[in-house]
């Protein structure tokens, strides 16, 4: 919108009376119509122009072209958010007149601008402007620096003079960088240009270096100031810190250090109180009582500075200063799982103290290592915030020197945990890099043949002085250090020298599975290519090589994903994920990602005998990933009845217990060194499932119960998922069936309620003798499917119930089962 476009329709009369020079102005713009209305005659009065101001545009004229691209800016911000805009500018007349004036605007009625302009000050004569400036530049309080565009100074008031050291005669002329104290790095001036050519101004604290060679501190603000089109300058004002420092150390003013300016103990408590009140259930809260050793010629500096860090490290949940050099910081930690809150909490102090690592400077963080800290945990050590601030001191008082690594916790209990998770963190670094790992092997085999077709490495840890280590808190330990992938790299390395070997005991065509985990620094892409890469160098035969993602949370960029995926399989290799059904697994793994294998977790594995939920899912998922061409793996197979419904389900690999556990090389050539196959295996796998027998219709397998157990047993085993019926048995023999009709039969609406009376709390006692059905059909498991047709149509009853010759209970079906035999899709 250009000024000309907008004019006014009325004349403005122009009278000899008096304005008050703080009279606030309206004004009225029509965008549609271009019709401005203002109070010119008024206006006219106030400023004196030599030409009368008739227009808009005679009052955008008054303005220089910085104060006019402020005005139109402000304008277009107006309407393009809806919220009303101030903006701030100088009019000036020929006559020498100068005002400066707040203008608002906002939206008004449909296609409509207005607003307000108020006089807040004008200068009548230049003289007037000259002696304001004068008393300005000249003033007692502060220093003045005037440069131009290439840091040259220009003049300095008196003030200035008396701070540097510097007469100002000797100083015009020279680059400001002759006060460089030379302990800023070029990052912090980075950061105070880019903050003047883009906000146009930089505040902050700032070592300078005076006359004599004393560095001081000093309170720094410079402003760019463009007074006309092409010419630059810089203005700076100083305070010196040196003295003020001092005089405000260990003073505060309204609950805030005044030097700190961190919340005092008092205000900390009241914090915590709150913080205490609010937290989730899910969270811990840890106390820090923190007492760097700063340098006594630095001490105020680096107080102050500390401070600033400690306030906006992301892990502070609260900050204080508690005097004497003593500060305070609160975390709040997420505990994922009560049996690893040690871990939790490590890791919380790990990453808090990294933080401040890497923002302060090597003094800072000399002074932190050299001094004390102290550490209170909310229940376990106290649960009221004055106690926990004053055992994390007194943990704080006993410690010895910080040195970035051993913090005193108040509970000795928990001080012995956090020291053995340290140590623990040193045995996996030398056994990394001493290369003192073990490798485990443990079989997968065909699904339904038992036949071993490739083996998983698995990492294990030595043994230190008798001690062995669960390698799953090892691993995450090598994560939480960086380690993980050079981790991964020793294991395949010694199970690529192990293959051939594998190879001469189970079959020419044995594979091996090796880890390639994803929770590294490191992009995905490069962690996989690299484990690639490393495989292709050391083994004749990567076509027998499947690289196994852990932690393939981490892996979520589709384009990464099949950039990666795609090299590795151009060199050879199959890719596998292994965490299907825990964590942030999907099925969007199958169709965003070319994977050669799909692991299912022990966790999906877990009682899915008496799951059909869970049956139901693994044969959804197998199905859909043999159409897509990927093979399933199923993993932590320990019992029989598992083993049977992944064979049902058509998984092709199987890996668990049930089989073998993971062993060394050694403990694999003595059992197997000497024998041609694996017959346990194979015979293991084919006797679990006849496919064609009845008992293949056999899913859910809910528990047995005895004729003594109470209704309230039974009530339970009825809840759980996808149970309709319990079996009721006595020496392996089915003697009654139980649903919940028959249960319902027995109970009243009070029960389990706070109505429920003396005599109906007797009735969850009652045996389930006397509530069974033993009204069931009886059906051999060797009978075929075939037969199913006959037994119906000679109206054989259902439950049937399974037995095999010695008529032992091994399972029963209803119409329900027999329907998803018939009609697979209903299910």
């Amino acid at each position: 919108m250009e000024a000309a476009q907008v004019f006014s329709t009325d004349t403005p009369e122009v009278t000899t009376d008096k304005v008050d020079p703080h009279t606030l102005f309206d004004w009225d713009l029509n965008l549609a119509s271009k019709e401005f209305k203002c109070d010119f005659a008024s206006l006219n009065l106030l400023l004196k122009p030599t030409h009368i101001i008739k227009t808009y545009s005679d009052v955008i004229n008054l303005m220089t072209m910085r104060f006019q691209n402020k005005l139109k800016q402000a304008m277009k911000n107006a309407l393009n958010s809806g919220d009303g805009q101030f903006v701030s500018c100088c009019l000036s007349t020929e006559n020498g007149t100068l005002t400066y004036v707040e203008i608002y605007m906002e939206l008004g009625a449909s296609n409509c601008l207005k607003g307000t302009i108020r006089p807040l000050f004008a200068f009548t004569s230049s003289s007037e402007i000259a002696n304001i400036f004068g008393a300005l530049f000249e003033s007692s309080q502060y220093g003045i620096v005037v440069t131009d565009e290439d840091t040259r100074i220009i003049a300095c008031n008196q003030y200035y003079e008396k701070q540097s050291g510097y007469e100002c005669s000797s100083l015009v002329g020279l680059r400001t960088s002759i006060f460089n104290a030379g302990k800023h790095s070029n990052q912090f001036y980075k950061k105070m240009w880019t903050a003047l050519h883009e906000q146009g101004s930089w505040s902050g604290v700032m070592l300078a270096r005076n006359n004599s060679g004393a560095v001081y501190p000093q309170n720094m603000t410079i402003q760019r100031v463009e007074p006309s089109e092409g010419k630059v300058y810089y203005v700076a004002f100083t305070t010196n810190l040196s003295e003020s420092l001092s005089s405000i150390a260990e003073k505060n003013l309204g609950g805030i250090d005044l030097l700190t300016q961190l919340p005092t103990k008092e205000r900390v408590l009241t914090q915590l109180e709150a913080l205490l009140e609010s937290k989730e259930q899910e969270t811990g809260i840890l106390v820090l009582s923190i007492k760097p050793q700063f340098d006594q010629e630095w001490v105020f500096d680096d107080q102050k500075i500390f401070s600033d860090i400690l306030s906006h490290n992301r892990g502070s949940r609260i900050t204080g200063y508690a005097g004497s050099g003593t500060y305070i910081a609160c975390i709040e930690f997420v505990i994922s799982d009560k049996k690893q809150f040690v871990q939790s909490l490590n890791n919380a102090v790990r990453y808090y103290f990294l933080g401040l690592k890497t923002v302060a400077s090597e003094r800072l963080y000399a002074a932190i290592s050299k001094g004390q800290v102290g550490a209170s945990i909310l229940d376990v050590d106290a649960d009221k915030p004055s106690r926990l601030l004053s055992h994390a001191v007194q943990a704080m008082i006993g410690a010895k020197e910080f040195g970035g690594k051993s913090i005193n916790y108040f509970h000795s209990n928990t001080h012995k945990e956090m020291v053995k998770k340290q140590q623990l963190e040193i045995i996996v670094q030398n056994a990394i890099n001493d290369q003192q790992l073990n490798v485990h092997y443990q079989p997968i085999v065909n699904a339904q043949t038992g036949k071993v077709m490739m083996f998983e490495a698995l990492c294990r840890f030595p043994c230190v002085d008798g001690e062995t280590f669960n390698t799953q808190v090892m691993v995450e330990i090598a994560e939480e250090l960086g380690l993980v992938v050079d981790l991964d790299r020793a294991i395949a390395m010694k199970a690529l020298s192990d293959h051939d070997e594998l190879r001469r005991i189970f079959g020419e065509g044995v594979g091996l599975t090796l880890n390639c985990s994803l929770r590294t620094k490191d992009s995905t892409q490069k962690a996989l290519v690299d484990t690639a890469k490393l495989v292709c160098a050391n083994t004749e035969r990567p076509d027998l090589i499947t690289i196994e993602l852990t932690e393939s949370g981490q892996f979520f960029s589709k384009d990464e994903q099949n950039s990666a995926v795609g090299r590795i399989r151009a060199l050879g290799l199959s890719v596998a994920i292994d965490d299907f059904g825990s964590g942030y697994s999907s099925i969007s793994y199958l169709s965003e990602s070319k994977f050669n294998k799909l692991k299912i977790d022990r966790e999906l594995i877990i009682d899915i005998h008496e799951s059909t939920c869970k049956q139901n899912i693994i044969e959804m998922v197998t199905k859909l990933a043999h159409t897509l061409g990927v093979e399933v793996v199923a993993e932590g197979i320990e019992k029989p009845e598992e083993l049977r419904i992944m064979q049902l389900a058509n998984v092709d690999y199987i890996q668990g217990y049930l089989f073998d556990k993971p062993r060394e090389l050694s403990e694999l050539l003595a059992m197997y060194g000497d024998q041609e196959g694996i017959g346990p295996f194979e015979e293991m796998a084919q006797t679990h499932v006849d496919t064609k027998s009845i008992l293949s219709l056999f899913r859910n397998a809910p528990p047995q119960m005895s004729p003594g157990d109470p209704l309230s047993l039974a009530v339970q085993n009825l809840k759980r998922d996808g149970i309709k019926m319990v079996p009721v048995t006595v020496d392996s023999k089915c003697v009654g069936l139980l649903d919940q009709q028959m249960v319902n039969l027995h109970m009243t609406p009070s029960m389990g309620t706070d109505l429920e009376s003396a005599k109906e709390a007797k009735i969850w006692s009652k045996p389930i003798n006397q509530i069974m059905s033993v009204d069931f059909s009886v059906i051999n498991v060797n009978k075929s499917l075939d037969e199913i047709p006959r037994l119906i149509e000679e109206g054989v009853q259902f439950p049937w119930v399974l037995v095999n010759d010695a008529e032992h209970y091994k399972g029963m079906l209803n119409e329900s089962d027999l329907l998803k035999y018939c009609l697979p899709w209903s299910g």
